[in-house]
């Protein structure tokens, strides 16, 4: 009888626990566009923070890694309730970038020189 007891209070205790809590779980890559990288940029399923900057992002085209210690940190930082299940699991942020050839370049300065060119900067207009 005790023994059934304890097990509905473990589960209604469970049933209360945050849903967000049990559902984060963290990317396997991620790719951003802006300047910063948000806790929802990193895990996912997140009911509430998902929108906080937690770092910035890495250079155009360049990538960094997020190591279990890491991403466990920033899980106790945010109350985010979420444990590695391996000393491997990790998240691989990218920034995306635009690679331009010489020939797209010198086709849209023409277009850029207009803006600069002032009766204040008058070098800029010939």
């Amino acid at each position: 009888m005790k023994t059934g007891r304890l097990i509905l209070t473990l589960l209604a205790a469970l049933s209360c626990t945050s849903t967000s809590a049990l559902a984060a779980a963290p990317r396997a890559s991620v790719s951003v566009d802006g300047s910063s990288v948000t806790l929802g940029d990193i895990f996912d399923g997140l009911d509430f923070g998902a929108e906080k900057v937690v770092m910035s992002a890495p250079p155009p085209g360049r990538t960094v890694t997020l190591d279990s210690r890491q991403l466990t940190a920033l899980a106790n930082a945010n109350h985010i309730d979420w444990m590695p299940l391996s000393d491997t699991d990790h998240v691989r942020i990218s920034r995306v970038s635009q690679i331009m050839d010489g020939a797209s370049i010198a086709q849209a300065l023409p277009r850029a020189r207009p803006a600069r060119c002032t009766e204040w900067h008058p070098q800029h207009c010939a």
